[in-house]
């Protein structure tokens, strides 16, 4: 077939023919062998396929314009010589045989200029590694020898870099791509293999710090890329080792897989030779930043009790936040907020059911607080884009209130209940002073909460409790009166909506009246004729108020009250009073409405106004 003229082997043909020709005498020796001679299969692939490759470079000169005939020589001696070293090979041994088969065909591909060449060579490679995964074994011999045969796929991945290294070439260009996975593949497997546990992690971490530095060097930017899977791996196994398995690995696994992502991150933040989408290189940040954060918690938890273990949550997100701000890791510092949800969450849990010491709880509230008061100095200081300084504008607000609903529930759990409202009502008092000093609706709001929190405790213990209240706990309707009192003469200070000052008086009013009106049972032991007098004389003292601090408010309270007072005589101590008790009652109620009355008509003009 090969010395028959062109003229009489049909065009096209000759590449068939040989095909068949070679095919029917591969099938006669080997049914031979079958029945003369076993074990020297492997010589005759070798020997039939070197025959064939010299007629491939023989038909390249002799058939240069048939291109089939000398691609079909081609294909079936590499076949037949790749089968050779199978038959006679295994293992790891087989594994470089195939490895360096495939350098040889790239080498040869590049100066034969042969795409066939070269796409056999990634068939090689491909199948080196599949094999050498499958047959490897915890030995040093096979750890030598994964290492070669990845150092070998390495090679040809940089070979094709220096052809397909044209300026408009993609990110990651298929060659060489394709070499490098070959590459990570059987060092990804020797690692598995070869590692002990303990180490697995740590080679893993160590293997992509490396990878990335020679792909640095040989400006491979494909290697360099793929180490960062390397990386992750040492991350996800080291998490699923101590999820999993007793004891946990040893305590520098975690150190040197923490250490080498902190590293690597710093590296991607300022190296410029390799540009990635802007998606993509936020990706590798954000990646690295959740894992820093979740190896240091998986981590450190087993060796915390749940108390120590709320503290420590809190001094790690302030250490990632500092961190990350100094090193401009950005990502990290917002990772490190993650600690933050883990202590909050941790200060509910046990808040709510094993109230770990006193101390403990306030670490959650001092780190957020914290962080709030170093937001806002940094941006003072620093500002950012206007939609930055937005976001963390309205973060630090959210942190404050945050502290502030947990120091709501803290001194619900360890004030005793005998003083909670004066508890409530010191701290809003203290925050009124603080919004006066520096005017700000955030503190204004937050002391409205705490004396609203002081407000419900004294109701609570009105409703709930049927003792007296303490005069500590009137302590709340003073002040509360005392402060709207102060704002409303200082309104530049305590700017207050009028709702507010409404709010705040008819509270303080309801509350007395409500105190009057128990201490008075209790203290008459039931006589009705106390209760309604009482009830005028301080319906006299609200309205009286309400003339010396010329509030509109107090007046109308002051009526209303008077009013119940009226309605109380008629329609209760008129049935219920003996006949002294009876008069007595109308002759209360009658001095006050004569007063009230002289009042209104000596003051009538100016109590129209102000009413």
């Amino acid at each position: 077939v090969f010395l028959s003229r062109a003229q009489k082997t049909p065009a096209g043909a000759r590449a068939s023919f040989l095909t068949l020709n070679n095919a029917g005498f591969f099938a006669l020796v080997v049914l031979s062998m079958l029945r003369v001679n076993h074990g020297h299969f492997w010589q005759f692939c070798l020997g039939f396929g070197a025959v064939l490759l010299a007629l491939a470079a023989l038909a390249r000169r002799t058939f240069a314009e048939e291109v089939s005939v000398k691609n079909a020589y081609l294909t079936q001696g590499l076949l037949l010589v790749t089968v050779g070293f199978i038959a006679h090979y295994s293992g790891l041994k087989l594994t470089l045989i195939l490895a360096t088969e495939s350098v040889l065909l790239l080498l040869l591909g590049g100066q034969l200029r042969s795409s066939f060449l070269r796409g056999s060579s990634l068939a090689l490679g491909a199948l080196a590694v599949i094999w050498g995964a499958m047959t490897m074994h915890k030995t040093d011999a096979d750890l030598a020898m994964g290492i070669g045969v990845g150092v070998l796929l390495a090679f040809n991945a940089f070979w094709s870099h220096r052809n397909e290294n044209a300026a408009d070439a993609p990110l990651l260009r298929p060659f060489t791509t394709a070499f490098v996975v070959f590459a990570l593949g059987i060092w990804f497997a020797t690692t598995l293999h070869q590692a002990s546990n303990d180490w697995v992690a740590p080679a893993f971490a160590l293997e992509a710090l490396v990878l990335t530095a020679v792909g640095r060097g040989l400006r491979l930017r494909e290697l360099t890329l793929g180490a960062q899977t390397f990386l992750l791996t040492a991350q996800g196994v080291w998490l699923l080792q101590t999820s999993t398995t007793e004891p946990h690995p040893i305590w520098w696994s975690p150190v040197i897989v923490i250490a080498v992502t902190l590293a690597l991150s710093h590296w991607w933040q300022r190296q410029r030779t390799i540009t990635l989408p802007k998606m993509a290189a936020q990706g590798l940040q954000i990646i690295a930043a959740l894992a820093v954060v979740g190896v240091l918690l998986v981590w450190l938890h087993p060796s915390f009790e749940p108390a120590p273990w709320l503290v420590m949550t809190s001094l790690l997100a302030v250490a990632m936040t500092i961190y990350g701000v100094v090193t401009r890791f950005w990502f990290l510092a917002l990772a490190g907020q993650f600690a933050l949800v883990v202590s909050g969450f941790e200060f509910v849990e046990q808040i709510m059911h094993h109230a770990p010491p006193w101390y403990f709880p306030l670490a959650p509230m001092a780190a957020l607080l914290a962080l709030a008061t170093a937001t806002t100095v940094w941006l003072a200081r620093k500002p950012a884009t206007p939609e930055l300084n937005s976001v963390l504008n309205q973060t630090t607000v959210l942190y404050r209130w945050i502290a502030l609903a947990m120091s709501l529930a803290w001194v619900c759990e360890y004030v005793p209940k005998e003083h909670l409202v004066w508890t409530f009502t010191t701290l809003g008092a203290a925050l009124f002073a603080l919004a006066g000093l520096r005017p700000k609706l955030e503190t204004r709001l937050a002391s409205g909460v705490y004396l609203t929190a002081g407000l419900i405790a004294f109701a609570a213990r009105l409703v709930v409790e049927t003792g007296m209240p303490s005069f500590a706990d009137v302590s709340v309707l003073l002040t509360l009166a005392a402060l709207q009192a102060i704002a409303r003469r200082r309104a530049a200070r305590w700017p207050l909506p009028e709702t507010a000052h409404t709010a705040m008086i008819l509270a303080a009013g309801l509350g007395v009246w409500a105190f009057v009106w128990r201490w008075v049972v209790l203290k008459s032991g039931g006589t009705h004729f106390y209760l309604t007098a009482s009830w005028a004389a301080l319906a006299a003292i609200i309205f009286a108020a309400g003339f010396v601090l010329r509030e509109r408010m107090h007046r109308w309270l002051g009526l209303a009250i008077l009013a119940a007072a009226v309605g109380r005589v008629f329609f209760s101590d008129v049935w219920n009073l003996d006949l002294l008790y009876r008069i007595l009652s109308f002759m209360a109620l009658g001095v006050v409405l004569l007063v009230l009355g002289f009042i209104y008509n000596k003051y009538q003009e100016k109590i129209k106004e102000w009413l």
